[in-house]
């Protein structure tokens, strides 16, 4: 499956935080704004994955023009594939066993 939800960065320290405004339990960071979104679309993919795998139900994304921000947060529409991150997570099983 594919999805868009909109994720939430903050700054935190020495780096960028992050977290899904659908599912603040999805989070992550990064050093950099660049590794911030790589993180991001991790997190998101493996969360998503994860509760498919488990039958959850999968909260819709909210729209951007509903989201409220705080000081010093932007927002950003982050993308995952489910079917990519379970042949990413294949690929690397099948290395690990050779």
């Amino acid at each position: 499956m594919e999805y868009v939800y909109p994720a939430i960065f903050f700054p935190d320290d020495d780096c960028i935080g992050v977290y899904f405004y659908d599912a603040e339990n999805w989070l992550t960071f990064g050093r950099t704004f660049k590794e911030a979104i790589a993180n991001a679309e991790d997190v998101l993919a493996f969360a998503l994955w994860s509760a498919e795998q488990d039958n959850e139900v999968i909260p819709p994304a909210t729209p951007l023009k509903n989201i409220r921000l705080k000081k010093n947060q932007s927002v950003m529409m982050i993308h995952a594939s489910t079917k990519n991150y379970n042949e990413k997570i294949s690929n690397s099983d099948n290395a690990a066993a050779v």
